[in-house]
């Protein structure tokens, strides 16, 4: 526990030093003329001037006028010291706040074998080998408001053989086709023409009202560019979800 200390000036009041006024004795009524004391008598005053005391004003013995003060003290202020309690810890306690992120978790799989598109034939004109990649599963437990959706993407490296040929990902056509989904959500497929390393939206979902999931098998075609060499190419495709 701290203590504060607060000062403070008061003026302290003048002390007043309260002096006598001198008065003519006066000899009391009957007494003996014999037990008189010269030496007890006054000494005269002369106009209102006290011998021993200076010129003081003088009263009637009745009283009614009041002492002259003839001195003060004039004391120096006094500083009063008081202690204030403080509070131990100002620290206000701290405040929880509300997390919009919804529970649960959101999640996309694919096949982990690797999806055979076929054989082609190299000719002059282009040509193309196309397959199915197997099912692609969006899986979404979060408890989400009228608001919440999720969109499924997909991105492609280039086909490449082992002796250094190559084929651009942007010769990759992904159809999602149809989409099974059982969930409460609107789903909107998205085909992509050409693939790159970016990602490209294949599968979106909107105004999803409680746990769902999505699942479709995508087709997937390669145009062989005219003059492509023959070779065992092969690429990798990436799924995602956010």
């Amino acid at each position: 526990m701290s203590l504060a200390l607060l000062a403070s000036l008061l003026p302290t009041p003048a002390t007043v030093l309260a002096m006598g006024t001198s008065t003519a004795p006066v000899a009391p009524t009957g007494s003996d003329p014999a037990s008189s004391d010269p030496a007890m008598e006054t000494a005269p005053t002369t106009n209102g001037t006290d011998p021993l005391l200076g010129n003081l004003e003088e009263t009637s013995p009745s009283g009614d006028s009041s002492p002259i003060p003839l001195a003060t003290n004039d004391a120096p202020d006094e500083i009063i010291i008081t202690p204030t309690e403080t509070a131990e810890n100002t620290t206000a306690p701290a405040t929880p706040l509300a997390s919009t992120t919804p529970t649960g978790s959101l999640s996309i799989t694919a096949p982990d074998e690797p999806a055979n598109l076929g054989t082609g034939t190299p000719t002059i004109a282009d040509g193309t080998i196309r397959g199915t990649l197997g099912e692609v599963k969006v899986t979404d437990t979060r408890e989400a408001g009228i608001a919440a959706g999720w969109v499924a993407s997909v991105s492609s490296a280039g086909f490449t053989a082992p002796d250094g040929l190559s084929i651009p990902a942007s010769a990759l056509s992904y159809n999602p086709g149809d989409i099974t989904a059982p969930g409460t959500a609107i789903y909107i497929p998205n085909d992509q023409d050409h693939l790159s390393g970016v990602a490209a939206p294949v599968v979106t979902a909107s105004e999803i009202t409680g746990p769902n999931y999505a699942a479709w098998n995508p087709t997937i075609t390669l145009r062989i560019p005219a003059g492509t060499l023959a070779g065992e190419y092969s690429a990798i495709i990436t799924h995602s979800v956010l």
